[in-house]
């Protein structure tokens, strides 16, 4: 019975490929990244490259926080996420993630209304290449008042991962 059972997963592995459950696991060899603001306030202006400058994770090392721009490894499906907070009395920050030179979504972080700061998420699904960059930045031609503000209690971020 053994030689049987033997014969039949052999042939399973010619066929089929190693099918067993205590195979090694495949590498992976991903991306993931998230960042944050760590200045309470950052003078910002159009076209400017937000630098996310505190790595909270960063596997695969692609994010860079001194430059503020994620360097893809590989070719894939990757989820990018960036928030932003303003502040009250009226400010407004508009906002682009960028791939290359394309601008793959936009935002309007508004506070007016309010004393208070606000935040709004934007969240891409994006297909890049090997050696793609993809950064955050300031609308380069859309007026923003006041600054942007980030603080212990709510930060500005960005993040990424790739989905496949």
């Amino acid at each position: 019975m053994e030689l049987i059972q033997f014969a039949v997963y052999l042939l399973l592995f010619i066929f089929l490929g190693n099918t067993s459950i205590h195979s090694p696991r495949a590498v992976y060899d991903g991306a993931a990244f998230s960042a944050y603001v760590s200045a309470a306030e950052t003078i910002i202006s159009e076209d400017h490259t937000i630098k996310f400058d505190t790595t909270i994770t960063n596997f695969g090392n692609h994010y860079n926080a001194f430059s503020g721009i994620f360097t893809a490894s590989q070719h894939g499906v990757y989820v990018f996420t960036w928030n932003l907070y303003c502040g009250g009395n009226g400010g407004f920050i508009y906002s682009q993630l960028v791939v290359n030179s394309d601008v793959v979504g936009a935002m309007v972080t508004d506070a007016r209304g309010t004393d208070y700061a606000r935040t709004t998420t934007g969240v891409v699904v994006v297909e890049i290449n090997n050696g793609d960059i993809v950064f955050v930045r300031i609308h380069p031609t859309n007026l923003h008042k006041f600054n942007l503000f980030s603080h212990t209690d709510f930060r500005s971020t960005f993040s990424g991962w790739k989905l496949y």
